[in-house]
């Protein structure tokens, strides 16, 4: 009966000991945040305090995340590596800085003490943030009539456009403007809606300023393009609008699928900052240049250096190797009429009998 009352009470002496030298027994003994509410510029900072318990030296981490209790918002993490000896402590500190367009709301400092990959021990603190700006919400659509049923990015010349923002937001103030390819115009909306002319083949981009009391300036943006012709989709097994330019569609026959500069066998000869792969130098614009952006403020006064970069390509290819083949068969062709003319000098005459 001693003994089994030893060998129990050597195994709960066992057990103790394996739970002291347990990683679990390291303690976050102190987690501080130097405010609970906090306003546009000020910052945040947790100062958090670990002390090792093991009965040996430690290379531990300390991660905190600072989130937004509605989960709006990714959380911003932070991790530091923390090395304790024996019954050592140390502080870490955290920060981050309240700006007009952090969101506010009530916010929570997690704190971890991690062993690689193993969480040892945990702790958090509450705090809000009060009176920053708001995030504007809202989105844009280019539609071929005002009802803006349906959204299009592309559309053919001569065509209007009108320019719709979608938004349950009230008073709201707009200002917006339009970069064609050879300039800006100004946007005016009435009705949270905007129209203009298209007159110019190639890439638009619709730019719209949005500003509301209390609300973080917000800038929305609208990119689609201009051809030449009225899209032809007379068969309708051909374009399978599903946002992939696959089977025999092209960006003439399904401009859905096939925006300009895809290699899709057609060449669109847009004016884009595009060189489409389908087209050979001469008819693509974009391709003069040879690196495939063309600067649409290029101008005859110019030219010459487009010409230059041009020709060049073809001279090194086609023209100089070609002269150089001309020049050396003619210098082999008299070379070996030389040859020929010396030997028949050499051979001695036939004597007449």
């Amino acid at each position: 009966m001693v003994i089994k009352n030893n060998l129990l009470l050597i195994m709960i002496l066992a057990i103790n000991f394996v739970i002291l030298l347990t990683p679990a027994n390291a303690q976050i003994i102190y987690v501080d945040i130097n405010k609970t509410i906090y306003y546009p510029s000020d910052k945040v900072t947790v100062n958090v305090t670990v002390i090792n318990t093991m009965p040996f030296p430690v290379n531990w981490s300390v991660e905190c995340g600072l989130a937004i209790r509605d989960g709006s918002y990714p959380p911003i993490l932070f991790l530091e590596p923390i090395d304790l000896e024996l019954g050592e402590m140390k502080t870490v500190n955290f920060s981050m800085d309240v700006l007009e367009t952090t969101p506010s709301g009530n916010y929570e400092a997690n704190i971890k003490l991690l062993d690689d990959s193993q969480t040892l021990n945990q702790a958090s603190k509450d705090f809000e943030i009060r009176e920053t700006k708001r995030e504007i919400e809202a989105s844009l659509k280019s539609c071929e009539d005002n009802k803006c049923i349906s959204s299009k990015s592309v559309f053919f010349v001569g065509q209007k456009i009108y320019i719709v923002l979608f938004s349950k937001m009230s008073d709201l103030t707009m200002k917006g403007e339009l970069k064609t390819p050879s300039k800006t115009l100004d946007l005016t909306f009435v009705d949270r809606t905007a129209s203009a002319t298209l007159n110019e083949i190639g890439s638009y981009e619709a730019l719209i300023n949005l500003s509301k009391q209390g609300y973080q300036d917000k800038t929305k943006t609208l990119q689609f393009s201009v051809i030449e012709e009225e899209p032809d989709i007379r068969e309708e097994e051909i374009c399978v609008v599903n946002q992939i330019c696959e089977d025999k569609e092209n960006t003439k026959n399904c401009p859905q699928d096939c925006p300009s500069g895809l290699s899709d066998g057609y060449c669109d000869k847009l004016k884009d900052g595009k060189c489409d792969p389908d087209c050979q130098i001469q008819k693509d614009w974009d391709c003069h240049c040879g690196n495939g952006i063309c600067d649409y403020r290029e101008t005859d006064e110019n030219k010459l250096s487009l010409i230059m970069k041009f020709t060049l390509p073809y001279l090194l290819e086609v023209t100089i190797p070609f002269v150089s083949f001309v020049i050396i068969a003619g210098i082999e062709i008299i070379v070996i009429g030389l040859i020929i003319k010396k030997v028949k000098k050499g051979r001695p005459k036939k004597r007449k009998i």
